[in-house]
């Protein structure tokens, strides 16, 4: 017999949780399948030896008071539900390249005279700095609660600026173009393409207010799908969808791999676009428009290596810590083959029992897809010796860098795990174990950034491929495709007001 449901959402990441539970709230029936054997897409947790890892969000912004994460998770009412840890005031990031350090400090005050105290001569390019990402982020309706325009436009024309360029006219400091530029890493950012749109508001929604899930971003995941289920809305998991059906133009019932149909009038999908139109049978879209998706490159993936620590054995550490081997912030995915890692991003989580002491620590470094091409249709668990060789080869050249910084690790270290490009690929459903989606490329602003309607009718983007990535950029770009369905400025106003 089958199902019917006015809204039918593929994937359960954050962009699918998000938007279910506001249409939830609005009385829309809404299904949410998930593939995976647990929801959260990149607020999955993995636990391994009684502890928990997180695998894609491991601190977010826009969480302070009056904040749009703040204001969105006030209006769901699960705010006080999550245990939030806030980052240090002084340093939410510290950086550390050609043997030298720097505290990106939150609030922008703090932020300008952190960065002033190290670069005295730089003081008018870095208020320049804060007052123009400011600027920008300022312009944005959404991101600050703000009703949209009768008639928005497509993008923003900041998007069309390269931060590289922007930067390189900034200041001729090159240590504070890197510093100021650092962020990079958070949005899948190359040189040549990323633009200062997109850096602005990363950048910009740390400064504001850097957080940690501190007990795992799974948390939120668990509590929007409790929410979503309290307001009737259906979650099945291990449902991986393989196609529609079509009544004319329009998507009328969803396929999955066990054969199960899912009638619906609507789909929205915050699964990445490529995956969504190999669900589409051919002569239903145009070919250009196929070809225009998949002509976009793919943001880098990355190799994971999640230490589980001896108890007291290392103090916990209330910021992250971006280090590189050379003297560059950009193009750690550029590394030599014999000489990886370039760089990583490391924090630590608190042991419940004692928080002054780190339970675990995590450390992920950019990887080519390419290295992983041999095992590519392989699947999990059976990659063979080699795969697994690979892997440890790869750990052991990261505790190797990691020993610059934390002498004693591996004595420190009880059990680690790795995780490679394909078991992003693999859990995940990143195209190319890729971390943050499609490339955001400020020189193809129109092909790059997507707009949340599709060639068919009743079928809606979301997720991270649609405005900015990241849970902030998931969050905002749910907000944009439930707004195809409820009132989007009594929404606003409704998550202003909460």
């Amino acid at each position: 017999m089958s199902q019917k449901y006015d809204i039918v959402i593929i994937g359960s990441g954050p962009g699918g949780l998000t938007s279910g539970l506001i249409l939830a709230n609005a009385g829309y029936k809404v299904l949410i399948l998930e593939k995976h054997y647990i929801v959260g897409g990149g607020l999955h947790n993995f636990r391994r030896k009684g502890v928990n890892f997180d695998t894609g969000i491991h601190y977010v912004g826009s969480l302070g008071e009056g904040q749009v994460l703040n204001q969105l998770y006030k209006y769901f009412g699960i705010l006080d539900d999550l245990h939030l840890q806030k980052l240090d005031d002084d340093c939410f990031d510290l950086i550390s390249f050609g043997g030298k350090e720097y505290k990106l400090a939150q609030g922008f005050e703090r932020f300008r005279e952190t960065l002033t105290a190290y670069f005295p001569e730089e003081a008018k390019a870095i208020k320049t700095f804060v007052d123009d990402i400011c600027t920008i982020t300022g312009e944005e309706e959404l991101y600050n609660l703000r009703l949209p325009p009768e008639n928005p436009k497509p993008y923003n024309e900041k998007i069309q600026i390269s931060v590289d360029q922007y930067l390189r006219g900034l200041t001729s400091n090159k240590d504070l173009q890197l510093v100021l530029g650092s962020l990079n890493s958070l949005y899948g950012g190359k040189r040549e393409s990323a633009s200062l749109y997109t850096h602005a508001f990363i950048t910009h929604h740390l400064i504001r207010s850097a957080y940690r899930f501190k007990y795992g971003s799974q948390e939120l995941a668990d509590i929007l799908a409790a929410k979503i289920r309290e307001k009737g809305g259906e979650i099945k998991l291990r449902q991986e969808v393989t196609g529609f059906e079509y009544d004319g133009k329009l998507i009328s019932a969803v396929l999955t791999k066990s054969g199960e149909r899912f009638e619906t009038k609507n789909v929205i999908s915050s699964t990445h676009p490529a995956i969504t139109l190999s669900m589409i049978e051919e002569g239903r879209l145009r070919k250009a428009y196929r070809k225009r998706i998949s002509s976009v490159a793919n943001t880098f993936s990355s190799f994971g290596l999640y230490i589980k620590l001896k108890k007291n054995t290392l103090p916990y550490i209330n910021y992250n810590i971006q280090e590189y081997r050379g003297e560059d912030t950009w193009g750690v995915d550029l590394y030599p083959k014999v000489q990886f890692p370039e760089g990583y991003f490391a924090c630590t989580t608190m042991d419940p029992q004692n928080e002054k002491m780190a339970e675990t620590l995590l450390v992920i470094t950019l990887m080519d897809y390419n290295e992983l091409k041999k095992w590519e249709h392989t699947s999990v668990g059976k990659r063979g010796e080699d795969y697994l060789k690979f892997k440890e080869e790869h750990a052991q050249k990261l505790f190797d860098f990691l020993e610059r910084r934390f002498p004693d690790i591996r004595e420190q270290t009880e059990a680690y795990y790795t995780s490679t490009p394909l078991t992003l690929r693999d859990y995940l459903g990143a195209v190319e174990g890729s971390m943050y989606g499609l490339q955001l490329d400020y020189r193809m602003p129109a092909k790059s950034f997507l707009p949340v309607h599709t060639h068919i009718p009743n079928l809606i983007f979301t997720g991270q491929n649609i405005n900015l990535h990241g849970l902030l950029g998931t969050s905002m770009s749910a907000i944009i495709s439930s707004g195809v369905f409820v009132d989007l400025r009594q929404l606003i106003t409704d998550i202003r007001n909460a």
